[in-house]
């Protein structure tokens, strides 16, 4: 009985809802509901093109609210009209009306979706009522035609992603009471020229104007407290930039990327700066703090903390050599990343602390020195290590030539010869127990590497962008190989593993790139499947180098070279019948370094004489 009066209830409904819809012939075109005595559009109808009103009227009841993805992906309407009746716009109601060019919006909106009018891709601009007092996460993110948007005075938030991929935006105009600007707001309006941001505001989240690449002329409110992180990275056009002494905080890498910002000015009032704030901006040569900072100091266009004890940002652009203050004990990470006009560098006994890769994409740096009384670190031709060198930190960038690292070092840090584009080969000596992450990465003319049978770990991304490495040989004593470790080594034909199958991440990506053909594993090794790091592996067996200059007859010998795996035995055998002939062993030999020579003084005994090389 329950069953069939519930069932019944539910029929009533439905026809209850067909009548209001059909009542009315010109609103056949909506889906309504009823709510506390006001109508919901639910869902447009209507096959026409071109204009749609919505109705402020039907069976006798206000339309409130266009209801969520009402208009969802009505591709073929041009024009919609929203009376005053309507108070909220609900999420994604409007979502991908690709054809949409007009909207005209009523004086009693209060609530603006989240995603109302994401990618409605033709609309070149709306008019907003004051009434609004919420507007949705990502309201109008990627309407790619939007040029102009003037935002509500009643509006005090603008939410995450609100204007985000706005391309063809180049006029912005805040309400008067706009206080934040959220988290990717207008990131990626690439059109957007000139920016005055409202006194009102107070706080820039992150990424708030990332990407805006025209970008040229930037006024910031006198009442901005907050920067966040990423705020204006990549605004590539940004020449000039002024901090109003409200601003407390300017988040990491606010403004990475700001590549043709030449000076910065940090005012009193600002207590905390992020990471590689204003990291590779190509053109910047001066970072100037106001003399009244209490956290934060500059000397000579480089960026330290109040008493100079920690350098934090050297400029990028700034030329020539450079001498680091007796005061300084700590370099932060990426301090001096990516500083293109940077030949030398000279630290003093004071420096204890460095964060990773100090000197990463410094590509013209050939020489590090450090004082011979300092505790902690030391230098070898131009090169950074710990004190005792067992830890290689960095190899100037620009330093040519192939290297041979010290036989006292046993490990070889993150970034270590990051980017180096000078450097062909490298020899790593039987002491190096770990490579480290990124330790070669970019190393684009690096074309050949051994990695000696100490090394038990090679880290993530450690050889990535090596895009001239042909071969590489992993020893037996490998046992972990990090994410990325030789992706996009494009020249990376073959890999030979001489152990077991190393472990990698749970969950990796790429190890290798998928240019690479073949794993190359030895007999008697475990943990080989028919792939590994979705690539082919097949046995690795000895091999003769006929296209080698030894082979062939010499000094009255026929001789040819055999490649193999180092440290293995290989044995040449040989028969005069290769039709069941019986292969006679004439030398075992161990290879060193992969290779041997085999040379036969009896060859012209025979008149016909065959060879293979087995394992014993």
């Amino acid at each position: 009985m329950k069953t069939w009066l519930s069932l019944s209830i539910r029929t009533y409904a439905c026809l209850a809802l067909l009548t209001v819809v059909m009542a009315d012939s010109a609103r056949a075109q909506f889906n309504f509901a009823t709510n506390n005595g006001t109508i919901t559009i639910t869902r447009f109808l209507g096959s026409l093109s071109g204009a749609v009103t919505v109705p402020d009227i039907t069976n006798g009841m206000a339309v409130t609210d266009i209801g969520p993805r009402a208009f969802w992906y009505i591709t073929s309407m041009s024009s919609v009209t929203i009376p005053d009746s309507v108070t909220s716009i609900e999420d994604s109601a409007f979502l991908g009306c690709s054809s949409l060019t007009n909207v005209v919006m009523g004086n009693s909106v209060t609530n603006l979706g989240y995603g109302a009018f994401y990618n409605c891709s033709s609309l070149p601009g709306v008019e907003m009522p004051d009434s609004i007092v919420n507007m949705g996460a990502e309201a109008f993110h990627g309407c790619a035609s939007l040029t102009t948007i003037t935002i509500p005075n009643s509006v005090t938030n603008i939410p995450v992603n609100a204007f985000n991929s706005c391309t063809s935006l180049t006029n912005l105009t805040f309400g008067s009471n706009t206080v934040s600007i959220g988290e990717g707001a207008f990131s990626g309006c690439s059109s957007l020229r000139s920016l005055t941001i409202a006194g009102s505001v107070t706080n820039l989240q992150g990424h708030a104007f990332e990407g805006c690449t025209s970008l040229a002329d930037l006024t910031l409110g006198s009442n901005i407290i907050n920067i966040g992180e990423f705020a204006f990275s990549g605004c590539s056009s940004l020449k000039s930039l002024t901090i109003p002494d409200s601003v407390t905080n300017i988040g990491g890498s606010a403004f990475v990327s700001c590549t043709s910002l030449s000076s910065v000015t940090i005012p009193k009032s600002v207590s905390s700066i992020g990471e590689y704030a204003f990291g590779n901006c190509w053109r910047l040569t001066n970072i100037t703090v106001n003399p009244l900072n209490s956290v934060y100091s500059s000397v000579d266009g480089v960026l330290f903390d109040k008493n100079q004890t920690t350098l934090i940002q050297y400029p990028e652009a700034k030329p020539g050599s450079y001498v680091v203050p007796t005061t300084v004990t700590s370099i932060v990470e990426e301090a001096f990343g990516g500083t293109p006009n940077l030949t030398s560098v000279t630290l003093p006994k004071s420096v204890i602390s460095f964060g990773e890769g100090p000197f990463g994409g410094c590509y013209n740096l050939t020489n590090i020195t450090v004082d011979p009384l300092n505790s902690v670190y030391s230098s070898v031709d131009g090169v950074l290590f710990d004190k005792n060198q067992t830890t290689l930190i960095q190899y100037p960038e620009g330093k040519p030539g192939s290297y041979v690292i010290p036989g006292s070092v046993a490990n070889i840090g993150f970034n270590a010869f990051f980017a180096c584009g000078n450097l062909p080969s490298i020899t790593i000596p039987n002491s190096v127990t770990n490579i480290g992450a990124q330790a070669f990465a970019n190393c684009a003319s690096l074309s050949s590497v051994t990695v000696p049978n100490s090394v038990t770990s090679i880290g993530d991304s450690a050889f990535v962008g090596c895009s001239s490495l042909t071969n590489v040989i992993i020893p037996v004593s490998v046992t972990f190989i990090g994410d990325q470790a030789f992706r996009y080594c494009y020249q990376l034909a073959t890999v030979y593993f001489q152990g077991d199958a190393p472990a990698i991440e749970s969950t990796p990506w790429t190890v290798f790139d998928q240019d690479t053909n073949i794993v190359y594993y030895l007999p008697g090794t475990s943990g080989w499947d028919s792939t590994y790091c979705d690539r082919p592996t097949l046995l690795w067996t000895p091999q003769l180098l006929a296209s080698d200059v030894a082979f062939g007859i010499r000094t009255n010998q026929f001789r040819f070279e055999v490649n193999w795996a180092s440290g293995r035995n290989a044995v040449v055998e040989t028969t005069t019948n290769l039709n069941g002939g019986n292969w006679i062993p004439l030398q075992t030999n161990t290879l060193a370094n992969g290779l041997f020579y085999f040379s036969d003084p009896t060859w012209s005994n025979y008149p016909v004489r065959f060879y293979r090389v087995t394992s014993p």
